[in-house]
């Protein structure tokens, strides 16, 4: 037993039956571990020819994982009893674990001794790899994640065979497009220069229907137009936008003295048709003026020098101003007119309807005063009543001296009383 068991065992706070167990569970175990580790310690492989070695190392290691596995198996039934029990078992397991690990470890890595130098070779033969790709033109067109550690040489030689025909396509495609753009470049400059020659040939012929038009002409495409009131002036297009400067310059001022003459032709003759044409409007004015004023005058309007027409009813005046009667429309004025007869019309309804009304409760009040009262009131009534409109001044003269009179008379009579 290894002087670190004795320790724990010795160590332990459990009844020495119970101790006796435990070592009786893992004192065999311990015994086939020491022999095992005393077969590994000075177990070393560093040659791949040590096949004996690492076939020995495998064989020990396995042996040593059987002891940890049992060993294991031993705790769990130990375990089963108590916690105390459970914790001493722990330990012991624990050691026993860590020693075995610590063995297959080492025993792990003679083991696989030749596969950790077939790693380190498949690695640094991809590094190689790696490393002559890169100096290769063709390098950007093999993949980043080639498994060049275990490609074989055929293959290796395949993938970069593959990958320089690639570039070798690549550089002839770039090749073969620059051809193909100085060849589109060549017929751009081509198309360029020939829409330039359109453009200016376009340009000057706009620029020669522009002078058309300012001279008064209309283009439709075929001929220069101008069209008079009953005559016209054309020209075919043809005939004058392809001509030389000094040809084209000659057409174009006999086309505009001819717009020129018939402009001022027309010009002549409608100013002769617009005086007669305003002359004939002044006089229908006039005319319907002076129907409008005999219209008025008629209803009993009364001229305000010539600013107005008024008109006066029992409370208010009506106006109509000249100016509506000489420029509204006949619809607007016979509208206005005939809404100041109903005004008229209905503020004499209503006085009448007022003084019949006050001479009602007058006679009513009369009938029950004094005679003297009853005068009084007579005459209230009298004054009351508003004098009718008479048009002729010498009568309306005398009949508004006569109401006086009476008036006068009465007043006089009622001091008597």
């Amino acid at each position: 037993m290894t002087t670190e068991l004795t320790k724990i065992f010795e160590a332990a706070d459990l009844p020495e039956q119970q101790q006796q167990l435990i070592r009786e569970t893992f004192e065999e175990k311990m015994k086939g571990l020491e022999t095992f580790l005393a077969h590994s310690k000075d177990l070393v492989v560093t040659d791949i020819s040590q096949k004996a070695e690492m076939k020995l190392a495998a064989t020990t290691r396995k042996g040593i994982k059987e002891i940890r596995v049992n060993a294991e198996k031993g705790k769990d039934a130990l375990k089963a009893q108590s916690i105390a029990w459970n914790r001493q078992v722990d330990k012991v397991f624990k050691h026993i674990e860590t020693v075995c690990k610590e063995a297959e470890a080492h025993l792990m890595n003679q083991e696989k001794f030749e596969e950790r130098e077939e790693e380190k070779r498949k690695k640094a033969l991809a590094e190689e790899r790696r490393q002559f790709i890169s100096q290769q033109e063709y390098s950007e067109h093999v993949a980043i994640n080639e498994d060049f550690e275990n490609m074989s040489a055929s293959q290796f030689e395949e993938c970069c065979a593959s990958a320089k025909q690639q570039y070798d396509e690549a550089v002839e495609a770039e090749a073969q497009a620059q051809r193909d753009r100085d060849a589109q470049e060549k017929e751009n400059q081509r198309i360029r220069e020939e829409n330039e020659r359109l453009r200016a040939a376009q340009e000057k012929k706009d620029a020669r229907i522009k002078r058309f038009s300012d001279a008064g002409a209309i283009y439709d495409g075929k001929e220069f137009r101008y069209i008079g009131d009953e005559t016209e002036v054309a020209v075919l297009a043809e005939t004058v936008l392809f001509l030389d400067d000094k040809a084209f310059d000659f057409n174009l001022k006999c086309f505009a003295d001819q717009v020129n003459q018939l402009v001022e032709d027309e010009a002549r003759a409608f100013e002769k048709a617009e005086k007669i044409r305003k002359e004939q409007e002044e006089r229908a004015l006039v005319e319907r003026t002076n129907k409008r004023i005999e219209y008025l005058t008629g209803l009993g309007y009364e001229e305000d020098f010539g600013e107005s027409f008024n008109k006066k009813s029992v409370s208010s005046e009506y106006v109509i101003f000249m100016g509506e009667v000489e420029d509204a429309s006949d619809a607007d004025f016979y509208t206005k007119v005939n809404s100041v007869e109903n005004a008229v019309t209905q503020d004499k309804q209503d006085s009448a309807i007022k003084i019949a009304e006050e001479q009602a409760e007058q006679q009513r009040k009369a009938a029950s005063a004094p005679d003297k009262d009853k005068i009084k009131s007579f005459m209230k009534q009298v004054t009351a009543v508003p004098l009718p409109l008479i048009e002729d001044l010498n009568i309306e003269s005398e009949f508004s001296t006569f109401i006086k009179d009476f008036v006068e008379t009465v007043k006089d009579y009622l001091e008597t009383l």
